[in-house]
């Protein structure tokens, strides 16, 4: 997952982070996210989700939504 948001930064994407949403999860100091990662080019968009540990303070990046779109 972390290859394909590196894939996403480099094609011109940015964290949207005005779009981040955050939920606590049922499991104890699990909080799940999404955000969305946005090429101001040409107005596209992926959203990604996972889960931050507040224990760990741990990222896990779980899904990536939309497609990568690549410019030549």
């Amino acid at each position: 997952m972390v290859q394909v948001m590196h894939q996403a930064l480099n094609a011109g994407y940015e964290i949207e982070l005005d779009s981040l949403t955050t939920t606590k999860s049922n499991y104890e100091n699990i909080y799940q996210f999404a955000v969305d990662m946005v090429r101001k080019s040409d107005n596209t968009s992926v959203t990604v989700a996972g889960n931050y540990s507040e224990e760990l303070n741990q990222v896990q990046f779980s899904i990536l939504v939309g497609n990568i779109q690549i410019q030549n």
